[in-house]
């Protein structure tokens, strides 16, 4: 018997990850109907590009702080675009819960299927041109690791990548917060609603 649980959760495990794909297929698909979907990959690799000229720019005109070069510096932010992105791919249907399902009411919908909540909801959303900043921040993490000499060993390459890994979750633990806190309302109104039924009473 209990070798059995393991093996059920993870088979339940396995159809989660297999359901969140297909969501986000789905999605994706959907997405490319969109005529002006290629104008928008560019937008946003266009924005991801500009936002560090100021800093290149003032680094060029005054120099390394310390040990600090622009190269490291742009690859801090590279990294965290990247990480960004991956969140935002991935886990978007987070941000659009509280307007998107709460509001309209799909929630209740979610909620009668027997499948897991987390997953339908980071598989309700997805944008296609957000897959940009990966692709900017990947370029960018390459350039600058080319241009400071890093080699990439294996234990470089074990940190980057727990790096991005830790920004991602980071970030995705920030779209599932603010996705909780769209519940409060309702049960402040609840509470607000009980209190007054007992005054009355």
């Amino acid at each position: 018997m209990n070798l059995a649980k393991p093996k059920e959760y993870l088979l339940k495990l396995c159809l989660s990850i297999k359901l969140y794909f297909k969501l986000m297929r789905m999605n994706f698909l959907a997405g490319l109907q969109y005529k002006g979907w290629p104008l928008m990959v560019l937008q946003v690799l266009i924005v991801v590009i500009s936002d560090p000229i100021g800093l290149i720019f003032m680094f060029s005109r005054f120099g390394n702080i310390g040990s600090w070069t622009v190269e490291r510096l742009l690859l801090i932010y590279a990294m965290a675009v990247t990480s960004f992105g991956l969140a935002e791919t991935f886990c978007r249907g987070f941000d659009y819960f509280p307007w998107m399902m709460i509001r309209s009411g799909d929630f209740d919908r979610v909620l009668l299927r027997p499948c897991s909540i987390i997953v339908q909801v980071a598989g309700s959303y997805f944008h296609i041109h957000r897959i940009s900043r990966v692709f900017g921040g990947s370029c960018a993490i390459a350039l600058c690791l080319w241009k400071q000499q890093v080699q990439l060993t294996p234990i470089n390459i074990v940190t980057i990548a727990l790096a991005l890994a830790g920004g991602f979750f980071a970030y995705s633990g920030v779209f599932i917060a603010t996705s909780g806190i769209a519940f409060l309302p309702y049960k402040l109104l609840i509470g607000y609603t009980y209190l007054r039924m007992q005054v009355i009473s």
